[in-house]
């Protein structure tokens, strides 16, 4: 980005041409801004730093000063917009929004930064594009973003290196974050398998399979094992499955060995199994401290391993 202090064939944008306009920005496909001075710098530390210099060593024609930009007008007609009070675009895809993510990072704008995080938080954009939205919350640091978009992925079970598309923010997402959406998948998972075995069940009559489960505790039918099962399959595959769907219920009776299962599952435990539905559906998405604590754990591993190790030579 550098100054001149003359305009030469250029188009006039339509939307920003001031005319108390002290500043003018130039594109690749000279189109001209003019724009002020005093709102870029409050909107820009980059423009504020370059345009302070001005105070140093004022032009001849101050209206004219010219700074040349390396985008095109589209991009720049978008991004001023979020400085002016004019119309914003709308967005259908998360292509538009890496462009202006990537002019706010470039010319320091927080406010453009922060207004697409918030559109992207209060549209459907991150549920579309899980991968991308984590990605760009990676390489722009916007930690509401990265909290939806883990969130997402881990609902979604989205597969990071597999997916058909590589947008160039996929770089930012490294082998340490897909262990961790991973980590959280499993233990989510595991506390809800563990919650299922352990509950407290309304007492139902004794079956057909109660002798051989004597010693359980709590002591339940067969078929619930199953049906813990059949839950656990399912929420693996779907996190976001609903236990309470009979489909789990009827596997779980074709797997039961009770002849009772059919009973047991969808009349006496019907009430249990809807309440626990409820319950299973609040349990958190995503477990940091527990992620901080797994990864304490294998670094002093690690460390104890390397303590171990001996180095042995041939005589």
């Amino acid at each position: 980005m550098d100054s001149t202090s003359s305009v030469v064939e250029n188009t006039i944008s339509p939307e920003f041409h001031f005319p108390d306009a002290d500043r003018i920005i130039r594109t690749t496909d000279k189109m001209t801004f003019h724009v002020h001075k005093f709102i870029l710098s409050f909107a820009s530390r980059v423009f504020r730093d370059m345009l302070s210099l001005d105070n140093l060593q004022r032009p001849s024609h101050p209206h004219q000063r010219v700074v040349d930009v390396s985008e095109t007008s589209m991009i720049w007609d978008a991004a001023l917009r979020y400085l002016y009070p004019l119309p914003r675009p709308t967005f259908k895809n998360l292509g538009p929004i890496a462009l202006l993510f990537a002019i706010s990072d470039k010319y320091d704008i927080p406010i453009i930064a922060s207004a697409l995080e918030d559109t992207i938080l209060i549209s459907n954009l991150s549920k579309r594009y899980p991968i991308r939205s984590f990605a760009l919350a990676k390489k722009f640091n916007r930690a509401r973003l990265l909290t939806r978009a883990e969130t997402e992925l881990v609902k979604q079970r989205c597969e990071i290196i597999r997916t058909m598309t590589v947008p160039e923010e996929l770089d930012y997402i490294t082998v340490d974050d897909v262990r961790r959406l991973e980590f959280y998948r499993t233990e989510r998972l595991s506390r809800i398998r563990k919650y299922l075995t352990t509950t407290k069940l309304l007492p139902t009559p004794e079956c057909n399979c109660w002798e051989r489960y004597k010693r359980t505790v709590p002591k339940r039918c067969e078929a619930w094992e199953c049906f813990v099962d059949a839950c656990w399959e399912e929420l693996r595959e779907t996190p976001t499955s609903d236990i309470s769907d009979l489909r789990l219920r009827r596997r779980a009776v074709e797997e039961s060995e009770c002849p009772d299962a059919q009973e047991v599952l969808f009349r006496h435990y019907d009430l249990d199994i809807g309440t626990l539905e409820y319950e299973v559906s609040r349990y958190a998405w995503l477990y940091p401290e527990k992620w901080a604590e797994s990864k304490a754990t294998i670094a002093a591993t690690n460390e104890e391993e390397r303590e171990d190790i001996e180095f042995e030579y041939n005589e």
